[in-house]
């Protein structure tokens, strides 16, 4: 089944928003990004895409390096950025 609207439009919503750049403190110390008293549906969205993120890097690693089947291979592209395959 074909998705009705763009899967990067997600990225757009305010509250996607709001819990990416909340996740940019994680290492300092969330308590800098929402205070003492957060709203419990952003905690617990921040430990959401926390996981997320370090599984789909643990995914990532363990995957074959380079060309071939399985691997991953990482493309510069011309205008800037990177394409990454695999």
């Amino acid at each position: 089944m074909r998705p009705e609207t763009c899967p990067w439009a997600g990225f757009f919503d305010p509250d996607v928003q709001l819990v990416r750049w909340a996740h940019g403190f994680w290492s300092a110390g969330l308590h800098h990004a929402w205070g003492d008293e957060p709203e419990s549906w952003l905690v617990e969205a921040v430990a959401f895409y926390h996981r997320a993120l370090e599984a789909a890097a643990q995914a990532a690693r363990e995957k074959p390096q380079g060309p071939g089947p399985g691997g991953i291979t990482v493309e510069e592209k011309p205008g800037g950025g990177l394409k990454i395959r695999g």
